[in-house]
């Protein structure tokens, strides 16, 4: 960025600094520079000429001794052109100076204020000549005329700092540049609202909206997605739906791409009914669904187990004549696993592989899974090793839902070695996978393997959480094991996670199943995980009455405020 030959760093605008006024045109030093540039272009012609009439004549003289004078004239030959060359070149850069000095000065003469323009490379690819106001509109937003073909840099500047995640430099930048006549639209704005959406501030991403309407530029979609996509990442679909209403309200073009965001918004929440009314009202104002907006669908429809409905709506996206694809079949699959039927996630595995659409990790994974809600683990080791036949490389979840499987018909030693079987392919595992192993064995109350598997996974490094830790101290609870319940609770503490109603259900489990029983640890436990913030339910309360006795139950609860237990 150039302002009248001088550079204007980006600090200095980002940090808001007054730039002082650049020297005009057809100011003094100028001229004497350019008066300067043609005396040493004059003067370097003059020797350069003076030295090819030298060496024309030393040549002429020595091509006497020579017999093939027409070597030696040749040679000259390309010395009087390279000289004429030199010239030329020199008279067209003296005419074009000049030719620069005399615009550069009828703008001085015509322009108030500073005189800001882009770098040459810049005005060659700014915007309308002119300075005309693109498509998307434009805005001052300050003082004086726009600055000419300045569009581009100034979205390239602006984008930059977005790009880097500084909303607080894009928003200064825009707001500097304008001010100083620089040019803006739709997207300079578009590109400060997303940033400060794509952090979560949405009432700075709704500043940047209004100042937009303010400085007379129009919104357009993009400057409304990334609120409407915030929104539904703070699983606030209601205000989604309010920001697409107003984009309604205003007239503002609506395509497939704010429509496909809610729609999937909806899907990701449940909210069935809601995705098929948005689908309505997007056909009523003549957008015409794509294939996402159906997948969206059947998407909803799988996470409530609809089957029916999935299948219903792949029907109308065939009629309308769109291809379903690998997310299609695969939303349909996991829809049946969802209603426990097996046999139907398994024909439409079958049919996707016959329509020439290959299976992903995904895919089969959903398919396994289906399997093991049913407790059917041959099924599901067929599919895993189906899975591998077609190449297709398993990951975490694929593991789990194996593991799953062997969870649900109580086969530890199965668990133990698809575990194995999982660490020796080094696949990326996580807490999830030896957390349904530790579940495994808690379920038969194998409480030393459930604890080797925990020990496992923090020797690889993984970061347990309150689920495992739950699923670790049930079998040492039902066996009234207290005191490896508490050193559980005591390690999950130092690891600073707080115990939840579900541990400390557990470790009550735990006191009221010891031989002898201890209430006194039981009483200490239920006062301490209130006092830090646990809600004790009708279970925590029957299982302290099972520890304490149900007279000294109601003195606790009375403390604490509860009466279901105060007789």
């Amino acid at each position: 960025m150039v302002c009248a030959g001088k550079t204007i760093s980006q600090s200095s605008l980002a940090s808001g600094k007054t730039l002082s006024p650049p020297r005009s045109a057809d100011s003094k030093p100028r001229h004497k520079t350019t008066a300067k540039a043609d005396l040493r272009s004059s003067g370097f012609t003059v020797a350069w000429m003076t030295l090819v009439v030298v060496l024309v004549f030393l040549l002429d003289t020595a091509s006497a001794k020579v017999e093939d004078s027409s070597t030696c004239l040749l040679i000259a030959g390309v010395y009087v052109l390279l000289g004429l060359f030199v010239y030329c070149r020199q008279r067209g850069s003296a005419g074009r100076g000049s030719a620069r000095a005399a615009v550069g000065s009828r703008k001085s003469g015509s322009r108030s204020g500073p005189a800001l323009r882009p770098a040459s490379g810049q005005e060659r690819s700014g915007g309308p000549p002119g300075g005309a106001a693109g498509p998307g509109g434009s805005a001052d937003g300050g003082e004086g005329a726009l600055v000419p073909n300045t569009r581009v840099r100034l979205n390239q500047l602006v984008g930059q700092a977005a790009a880097q995640g500084d909303a607080e430099k894009a928003g200064l930048l825009l707001a500097n540049l304008s001010s100083m006549g620089w040019q803006s639209e739709a997207a300079s704005y578009n590109l400060v609202i997303r940033a400060y959406a794509k952090r979560g501030e949405l009432r700075l991403a709704e500043e940047w909206l209004q100042r937009m309407e303010e400085a007379g530029v129009r919104p357009d979609e993009h400057s409304y997605v990334p609120l409407m996509g915030a929104c539904a990442r703070a699983e606030d679909l209601a205000g989604a739906e309010a920001w697409q209403q107003r984009m309604v309200e205003r007239q503002v073009p609506a395509s497939t791409i704010s429509y496909t965001l809610l729609i999937h918004a909806c899907a990701r929440f449940g909210k069935t009914a809601r995705a098929e009314l948005w689908l309505q009202r997007m056909i009523a104002a003549g957008v015409e669904p794509d294939a996402a907006i159906y997948n969206s669908l059947i998407h909803a429809c799988s996470m409530q187990g609809g089957v029916k409905a999935a299948e219903r709506w792949l029907e109308v996206m065939k009629a309308k004549g769109l291809e379903p694809s690998v997310l299609t079949y695969t939303a349909l699959v996991d829809s049946c696993a969802k209603a426990l039927d097996v046999p139907k996630a398994e024909r439409w595995l079958e049919s996707m592989q016959a329509a020439g659409i290959e299976p992903n990790v995904v895919s089969y994974s959903a398919m396994i899974n289906a399997c093991a809600k049913v407790g059917s683990l041959a099924r599901a080791e067929h599919w895993y090793g189906q899975m591998e036949a077609r190449g297709v490389e398993p990951n975490a979840y694929s593991y789990s839902a194996v593991i799953n499987a062997c969870a649900q018909v109580g086969d530890v030693p199965a668990a133990c070695a698809w575990l194995d079987r999982a660490e020796k392919t080094g696949a990326a595992l996580d807490g999830v996978v030896y957390g349904c192993v530790i579940h495994t064995c808690g379920k038969v109350g194998d409480a030393e393997c459930a604890m080797m598997v925990f020990r496992k996974m923090q020797a690889q490094g993984i970061k347990s959480d309150i689920a495992v830790y739950g699923a670790l101290a049930r079998p040492f609870a039902y066996r009234g094991d207290y005191t490896s319940v508490e050193g559980i609770a005591d390690e999950m503490e130092a690891e600073g996670i707080a115990m939840n109603d579900y541990l400390l259900y557990t470790l009550l489990q735990a006191h009221s199943r010891a031989k002898p029983r201890q209430s006194q640890r039981a009483e200490a436990a239920f006062l301490a995980a209130t006092k830090a913030g646990v809600v004790p339910n009708d279970r925590i309360l029957k299982v302290l009455s099972l520890a304490v006795g149900r007279a000294r139950c109601s003195e606790l609860a009375r403390c604490y405020g509860d009466r279901r237990f105060v007789r």
